[in-house]
């Protein structure tokens, strides 16, 4: 796989690119707060009245820990009228890191959508917006954030690198929860975190922030195609594991596109996957002999793919040349997010852009645009960064040691987070067709989480059809708010309460 497509948007999504702001004088025009707008609306549904909400775009200006750099973090709350205080609340990010959150925004959750191709692509010009019947509205408060450097979020003087550490990310994402929840006189609602892809990671690392630092306990996480340790999504030379642990969404990938065997079932995929899969190429030097000629033939037929083409890259083959060869269609390839999708290779013979994310990358931009302007009466010169590929290219891995070691994970604070927070629940959304964030990988990595029973318990994870932005497939995104509604009305075990 390659990496820099996984860290661009390790998802969530979309790389809208973006120059980056130099120099102070501009930076510091950039930053100026917004205006806050308050609008009202309904969302038609079905057999109802409506649903009536409040919407409402602002900027949070935070400062970090050290006293240091300030930034403006733009956030847009949808808050529903008639409710409690009692009511549920969910703060929503993406990844990259550089992502904004307009793909959750209206890809899935908000009360808008944006109308995708029926195969879950881009689609074709005009783009509509439409009413959001599955928009979690339904069943908690939404709240939108942008962290420094995506969508209309800005640092002072040009000091947005500052915030692009795994620890000032998260110190200045904790404040803007506090601040909310203090403004609106929520801190005894249900409080949820739902971050994509890098913002299953967040989400993780926010759990345990919020409660040490902030005094916020959580009710809930909800994680969307996460990258939760980089380390098993990212092959290498002398890693075998994320290989095997991306197969089955390979496997299902070649399904999709009616290539490669019907049988066995995925279950059995994961089993071969992580035995006798994983043994094979765990004995062989990727630059050594060619693997047992018996599992060379069996992964060619599983992948849909020539013989001769496995055993040149020794049983071990890359994402990006699988999504070039399983079709056989010269200058078309499968897109690495959603292998159920394809669409021109614009760079036969080499890692390019992907059909679905670099196709999405207008539609999602020229919507939230048009959105927040025409529905949310926002007035604003400020450009929008739908994710920015300087946040990903500058980001701090090791937390000012200057270090850019990508192989950090959050699977210790999600422990932490779950085992020191009575109730808290997790619940895990993948696609199948994913190959940038394979489901397996997830599941391998909470199934040794050394945790009590009781805790094990409250975790939850479920696969959908369709890949990263599984919601852009309209049956997929209605699945997931069912998911989601039934995590939400739960509630704790019985032994939490």
């Amino acid at each position: 796989m390659h990496f820099r497509r996984v860290v661009a948007l390790v998802a969530a999504c979309g790389l809208a690119s973006a120059a980056p702001v130099d120099g102070a004088e501009e930076a510091q025009v950039e930053r100026s707060a917004i205006a806050p707008v308050t609008t009202g609306h309904i969302l038609p549904l079905a057999g109802t009245s409506g649903l009536s909400y409040q919407a409402k775009v602002e900027t949070v200006p935070v400062r970090l820990a050290d006293g240091g750099a300030e930034a403006d973090i733009a956030i847009i709350s949808y808050r529903r009228l008639g409710q409690r205080d009692s009511w549920p609340v969910t703060f929503v990010f993406n990844g990259g890191p550089g992502a904004s959150s307009a793909y959750l925004h209206l890809g899935a959750m908000g009360p808008k959508v944006v109308r995708m191709a029926a195969t879950g692509g881009a689609p074709a010009p005009p783009i509509v917006l439409d009413d959001n019947a599955d928009s979690w509205l339904r069943f908690t408060d939404l709240v939108f954030v942008d962290p420094v450097g995506t969508g209309f979020s800005r640092a002072a003087g040009g000091a947005e690198k500052a915030f692009w550490s795994i620890s000032a990310d998260i110190d200045s994402l904790a404040q803007v929860i506090a601040h909310w929840l203090g403004r609106n006189g929520r801190w005894l609602s249900p409080i949820y975190i739902a971050g994509e892809s890098y913002g299953g990671f967040r989400a993780a690392q926010l759990a345990l922030s919020l409660a040490q630092a902030q005094g916020v306990a959580l009710s809930g996480l909800v994680m969307i195609s996460p990258a939760l340790d980089l380390s098993v999504i990212r092959p290498g030379a002398h890693d075998v594991l994320p290989w095997a642990l991306a197969l089955p969404s390979m496997v299902a990938s070649a399904r999709a596109q009616g290539r490669g065997a019907a049988a066995p079932p995925l279950p059995a995929i994961e089993d071969f996957a992580l035995g006798e899969y994983l043994q094979g190429i765990a004995a062989i030097a990727p630059d050594g002999p060619d693997p047992d000629p018996a599992l060379i033939d069996k992964l060619a037929q599983l992948l849909g793919l020539e013989v001769e083409l496995v055993r040149r890259w020794h049983a071990r083959v890359p994402v990006w040349v699988f999504a070039e060869q399983v079709l056989r269609r010269p200058g078309w390839a499968l897109s690495a997010y959603d292998g159920s999708v394809s669409g021109p290779d614009p760079r036969p013979g080499r890692s390019g852009p992907d059909p679905v994310l670099e196709s999405t990358k207008a539609t999602l931009s020229s919507a939230f645009n048009a959105y927040v302007r025409a529905d949310l009466g926002l007035r604003i010169d400020r450009e929008f960064r739908l994710l920015s590929p300087e946040p990903s290219r500058h980001w701090d891995w090791e937390d000012g040691r200057g270090g850019r070691d990508r192989s950090r994970g959050a699977v210790d604070e999600l422990a932490e987070a779950l085992a020191l927070t009575p109730g808290l629940r997790l619940l895990v959304v993948h696609g199948r067709t994913d190959m940038v964030t394979p489901y397996l990988a997830t599941r391998w990595l909470l199934d040794r989480l050394e945790l009590p029973h009781e805790v094990r318990r409250r975790i939850r994870q479920e696969e959908l059809d369709g890949g990263h932005m599984m919601y852009f497939h309209a049956p997929q995104r209605t699945e997931l708010a069912r998911l989601a509604a039934d995590f939400y009305d739960a509630g704790p075990p019985e032994s939490s309460r």
